[in-house]
């Protein structure tokens, strides 16, 4: 007789072991699946634009200010008030980034707004960030220029030209 230990297993224990193996692999799985999932919607919360509030305003000032140019008005029965601008530059998921940013831009004789937004992730979660704003013109044209100083200055990608809703 052989004295060596016989290890056997029957197709049912093998069959309870690989579904036992499969359910931990697919737990796992699905697990890093939706914590990955949950991480890059927070790192790319700050692109998505959403309702805000005000938090911080200034004027433009010097050198980038928009001339003015004066004409006669001719008064109508019923005018409408003119249409305001503003330029989305960029957006920051911290707010001390944002005002670092808003400070470089006002050391060069640039105002800006830091507006705060909240977004919710796919997940439903809701996500502070802070997006920097130029203030409102009347003038797209002189807007328009003077997001092009902007860039000039910083390295801005895509910096958004919206109108604003009339009050």
């Amino acid at each position: 007789m052989n004295d060596r230990a016989v290890f056997v297993i029957t197709r049912k224990h093998a069959s309870w072991a690989t579904a036992a193996f499969l359910l931990l692999a697919f737990g796992l799985f699905a697990a890093g699946y939706y914590l990955g999932k949950q991480s890059m919607a927070e790192r790319m919360a700050d692109a998505v634009p959403v309702q805000h509030k005000v938090t911080h305003v200034t004027m433009p000032a010097h050198p980038l200010e928009p001339t003015v140019q004066h004409h006669h008005i001719v008064h109508h029965e019923q005018t409408e008030p003119a249409a305001r601008y503003e330029a989305r530059l960029v957006g920051y998921g911290t707010k001390s980034k944002a005002e670092k940013f808003v400070d470089r831009l006002h050391a060069r004789g640039i105002d800006t707004i830091l507006k705060t937004r909240v977004s919710t992730t796919s997940g439903g979660k809701k996500v502070t960030w802070y997006q920097v704003v130029t203030a409102p013109f009347t003038d797209r044209a002189a807007l328009e220029q003077h997001v092009r100083a902007i860039r000039q200055l910083e390295n801005i990608h895509d910096p958004r030209i919206v109108p604003l809703k009339q009050q």
